[in-house]
């Protein structure tokens, strides 16, 4: 039978035997080394006696004196440095082991996080589809955790996310028919969506983007909610209000904003085509290079908007109130329902392309 089976070392208990085993070696080297102190004696000579040898001694050489290492033969003056030699070896054998052990310690970590990460991302998940709407929320904000801790799984959480919202509040209406979710607000769960996709770090997004196409967001209240470059083309907005919204670049392609309300909301390079903005209210918002192409602003409000440059071809502005609002380098020139009393109160310049200025067969449409 075999001995009895010990515990593993400890990485600490080995780096101290290292340490003793080497202390040991020095302490070796120092005795082999160590000078003998018994004086030769001449065999062939009678002896001396004590007192006669003593008297000697003083009366030619004055006291014994003791050797110091600088009067030692040549070995002894080396001892310091083999003895640093030893101490250094041992010192860096112990950088090695410490700096093995943690760069393993690191691998460790590194693997241990990418397994709690996923087994948290699992759990969120679970959590999603959980009756409780308190148990869904927590969920939410799990995964919006996940995405700001880790690039690797950022992208993968926020689409978890926008599919939640698909299954949550979908454009399943007909023409005509109304949608069956309730149009006084959002719930909790995707309000909690709409904040963790707004406070996201954008900066990796690296070009991609969200996909928010084809809900209904009817009456919901998401004012200052960042959705930049986002895609809410044929999404449902009639009501919902977007004061002070980051909507830089995003698509709202053929998009129902109906009675919507975006104050000072930030829209540049938006795409804007074919979407109903008829009775909106857009008073200071910025809506620099956007695309208004067959895009309805029946009665629509963009007083003191800041409009330099877009593109307005074959928008419908009837009744639009463009006080104050500038119209710099902006193409108007194929709109409809626009007439001078209009534009007499908003900014244009030499750039701003008038529908009665470019066809001279063109009238005015009258007030």
């Amino acid at each position: 039978m075999g001995g009895p089976v010990g515990r593993p070392e400890s990485p600490l208990r080995k780096r101290r035997v290292a340490q003793a085993a080497l202390v040991s070696a020095a302490l070796t080297i120092a005795a082999v080394f160590r000078p003998c102190r018994t004086k030769q004696r001449n065999v062939n000579a009678a002896p001396v006696p004590r007192k006669v040898q003593r008297r000697r001694t003083q009366r030619t050489t004055g006291p014994v004196q003791r050797q110091t290492p600088s009067t030692r033969p040549g070995i002894w003056r080396a001892m310091p440095s083999i003895a640093t030699i030893v101490a250094l070896g041992g010192l860096l054998f112990t950088a090695a082991q410490v700096t093995n052990e943690r760069s393993a310690t690191k691998e460790q970590l590194a693997l241990l996080s990418v397994q709690t990460s996923n087994e948290t991302f699992a759990q969120a998940i679970t959590a999603l589809g959980d009756d409780r709407m308190p148990i869904r929320v927590g969920g939410i904000y799990v995964l919006q955790q996940v995405a700001d801790t880790s690039e690797s799984n950022y992208w993968r959480a926020l689409s978890v996310l926008t599919a939640y919202l698909h299954e949550a509040i979908p454009r399943d209406d007909l023409p005509g028919t109304p949608s069956a979710r309730p149009t006084a607000g959002l719930p909790a769960d995707v309000q909690a969506v709409f904040a963790a996709l707004s406070e996201r770090n954008q900066e990796w997004d690296n070009g991609r983007s969200l996909d928010l196409s084809r809900l209904d967001l009817r009456n919901a209240n998401l004012p200052s909610v960042k959705l930049q470059g986002t895609t809410l083309s044929y999404s449902i907005l009639n009501g919902t209000i977007l004061t002070n919204a980051d909507l830089r670049n995003a698509a709202l392609i053929q998009a129902s904003l109906q009675s919507a309300t975006l104050d000072g909301a930030d829209l540049r390079n938006a795409s804007l085509a074919d979407a109903d903005l008829s009775y909106a209210r857009l008073e200071g918002a910025n809506l620099q290079g956007a695309s208004l192409t067959d895009a309805q602003l029946t009665l629509a409000s963009l007083r003191n908007a800041q409009l330099q440059n877009v593109d307005f071809d074959r928008a419908n502005l009837l009744g639009v109130n463009l006080t104050g609002a500038n119209l710099e380098g902006a193409d108007l020139s194929t709109a409809t329902g626009l007439n001078p009393t209009q534009i007499a109160s908003a900014i244009t310049d030499e750039h701003t392309r008038l529908p009665w200025e470019t066809d001279s067969d063109a009238t005015p449409d009258e007030p």
